[in-house]
């Protein structure tokens, strides 16, 4: 579906006027293919959208030519005791899981305050607001969450298989199918700043919840992430 939609621009400019020969796509079919053709001598300057790893396998492969790289995001919300917790919920599921997660100003950490962290009204609020996203194929117009791009990324798949110490799913992850494509909104909570999942960008509909002393503490994780792009 992104390489229809990719083509589908070009074809706009060349019915514009713009010349062939001026603008021309090339779709490469795996990691390789991208590598040879960005390194390739006639490449001037290189344009990426797309994860941290992939702009430094670009560096790596050529190093001389100019990148401008828009890559990934850990981005945080952070909630205190004085925030409207219905307004609060509403946004934190929104950011967390509108395009399955899969955009770099996703909101991947909850940062919640001691009061909050463990006020079960919030977390049954939380819960329930998270459980009723409908999840499936995007040709249901009735369904929230749609596929991930991959189901081949150790990253989330790590993620989802391990809890580290004090760690717990307040909803757990689920796929809907048997290829792994499309996974439910799930909820980790009691993740820790030295964590897996706080450290890495995961790229997928799981939201990380983190117990915080106070504001300023709050600033402090979310400050401590080497991710920035959006936050």
């Amino acid at each position: 579906m992104t390489v229809r939609t990719g083509i589908s621009l070009p074809h706009s400019f060349w019915d514009a006027g713009v010349s062939r020969d001026a603008l021309q796509v090339v779709c490469p079919a795996d990691r390789d293919t991208l590598a040879c053709l960005t390194a390739h001598p006639s490449i001037k300057h290189v344009i990426l959208t797309g994860g941290t790893d992939t702009a430094f396998r670009l560096l790596k492969s050529n190093p001389k030519t100019p990148l401008s790289a828009d890559t990934g995001g850990k981005n945080a919300i952070i909630v205190t005791g004085a925030a409207d917790q219905d307004h609060a919920i509403l946004n934190i599921v929104s950011s967390a899981f509108g395009n399955a997660g899969q955009k770099c100003s996703a909101c991947s950490l909850l940062l919640l305050d001691k009061k909050t962290y463990h006020d079960e009204a919030f977390k049954a609020k939380l819960k329930d607001a998270v459980t009723s996203l409908r999840t499936g194929s995007v040709w249901d117009t009735m369904n929230t969450v749609g596929p991930m791009i991959d189901n081949n990324n150790e990253k989330p798949h790590h993620a989802i298989e391990h809890l580290e110490p004090g760690e717990s799913w307040l909803v757990a992850p689920e796929f809907v199918d048997e290829k792994k494509y499309i996974l439910k909104p799930s909820v980790k909570w009691g993740v820790k700043p030295e964590s897996y999942t706080f450290e890495n960008e995961l790229f997928d509909p799981l939201l990380s919840v983190v117990r915080i002393d106070d504001l300023k503490q709050g600033i402090e994780y979310a400050n401590s992430s080497e991710y920035g792009l959006t936050a």
